[in-house]
């Protein structure tokens, strides 16, 4: 199996837990009624989706380098203090380099955050039309 399979398939299962934790803190189990219980279920699946497209776009915007500039400087800052700043001196460029060596791939948050999305939807929807 791919290390991309294998993460998407562990994002989908913490996703899964992150729901059946939301389930539990809202009480799913004793919903009064099924508009109720639809509800409940369209939030616990909305969770982990908001949690996951949130990580994925954060490490897209990293991997994009929107970061660059205020890990260079937060590094630079902390160097500055060491004795030896002037030997381990390192350029704006190099930094880039190192920290692009360092890319993540995003897809597998993204797809397991669109993946709750869509069953939050589901049950948005299915909430909606039992009136």
């Amino acid at each position: 199996m791919s290390e991309t399979r294998m993460k998407l398939l562990v994002d989908l299962g913490l996703g899964l837990a992150t729901a059946v934790a939301a389930a539990f803190l809202f009480d799913l189990f004793h919903a009064p009624t099924v508009r109720d219980v639809l509800r409940i279920l369209s939030d616990c699946f909305f969770l982990p989706a908001v949690l996951f497209l949130g990580i994925g776009g954060l490490t897209w915007t990293k991997n994009g380098g929107v970061w660059d500039g205020i890990g260079f400087t937060f590094k630079t800052a902390a160097n500055r203090v060491k004795r030896d700043y002037d030997q381990e001196r390192v350029t704006f460029a190099q930094y880039r380099e190192e920290r692009a060596t360092k890319n993540t791939s995003p897809k597998s948050a993204l797809i397991t955050g669109a993946v709750y999305l869509v069953l939050a939807l589901g049950f948005l929807t299915a909430y909606n039309w039992n009136l």
